[in-house]
């Protein structure tokens, strides 16, 4: 059985993985990114590296924690402990404590999708236009190629994406999954700088900041992180870029007092499920076609790992 997947974020990674250690399965991967990654994704600007996506994330399934296991003991996945502020425009408030362990992967965010791929047939910087039937088959069309055939189409992308590559009568189902989109503001930084490593913001357009150099294993300049509320995101989703990009400097300016050198814009369309499906994954075995990620339990990492397991699972009984 030959099966395509689209998207090597830690979903994608996840099952092609699984599905590759089945002795009659062949995968293929494919990402119109340059990298791994996905929402773990991270971005270079000179000296400066920024994890513009996903900060970290948690293991609270004993199927998660097992899996990561191995990597943890590789010293590709550490405990993060920064020291966290809550901040407001008005004032500094309490500093805040995690009741759990938080992860990030080393030497970036992406480090443990691309280790997970690291022996999988991965063709990055291919953008998927849409698959077609044909002659018993998938094929996986881009502007300039085409590839196949596959018995098996999975995707990884949000589901309006996935529905844009899927035949337009197959994929209602995942109409139900919401999204709230997030502007990424990356600062790199010099001079005298706050001791906090993250903080929670309130009463601002922002509700996040981080240095993500200080995390372990990092190799960077200060890079700051600013996350954008969602809602504010969505109001702001069509503005010109620029103007964005002033806005959160000066929403950055009233919490704290940095100098920067360089700055980033990133706008995450599909950042955070407000809605997820509600099923541990989609799948319709007539069509032999299939998506999985996070959008279908949860927002978190371990949403995506758990759903493209349970995903992998039903494979394994086909």
């Amino acid at each position: 059985m030959k099966v395509a997947v689209i998207g090597t974020g830690i979903a994608g990674v996840s099952v092609a993985k699984r599905l590759a250690a089945l002795a009659h399965v062949n995968v293929e991967i494919f990402d119109k990114s340059r990298g791994t990654g996905g929402r773990m994704s991270v971005r270079h600007a000179g000296e400066h590296s920024f994890d513009h996506g996903a900060q970290f994330f948690t293991a609270r399934t004993r199927t998660f924690k097992d899996f990561l296991a191995d990597y943890r003991a590789a010293g590709v996945v550490v405990e993060w402990h920064p020291k966290i502020a809550t901040l407001s425009p008005a004032a500094k408030l309490d500093d805040r404590i995690w009741r759990e362990p938080h992860f990030v992967a080393l030497p970036d965010m992406n480090g443990l999708c691309k280790v997970i791929s690291r022996d999988l047939d991965v063709r990055l910087d291919t953008q998927v236009h849409c698959i077609e039937k044909n002659d018993g088959g998938w094929w996986v069309k881009t502007v300039k190629e085409t590839f196949g055939p596959y018995d098996w189409v999975v995707s990884t992308a949000p589901p309006e994406q996935t529905r844009q590559l899927f035949p337009d009568n197959i994929g209602h189902g995942m109409d139900a999954a919401r999204f709230a989109p997030c502007f990424s503001l990356l600062l790199g930084c010099f001079g005298s700088l706050p001791a906090w490593d993250a903080a929670v913001v309130k009463d601002s357009p922002i509700n996040w900041l981080a240095f993500t150099d200080r995390k372990p294993g990092r190799n960077s300049q200060p890079a700051l992180v600013a996350h954008a509320d969602g809602a504010w995101s969505q109001l702001q989703y069509d503005t010109d870029r620029d103007q964005v990009k002033k806005l959160l400097i000066d929403a950055v300016a009233t919490v704290v007092d940095i100098q920067h050198d360089s700055v980033g814009l990133h706008r995450w369309r599909y950042a955070r499920v407000t809605v997820p499906l509600g099923q541990d994954f989609w799948i319709n075995e007539t069509s032999q076609l299939a998506a999985c990620g996070d959008w279908c339990l949860g927002n978190r990492v371990e949403d995506a790992f758990i759903s493209a397991t349970r995903l992998a699972q039903r494979f394994e009984r086909i």
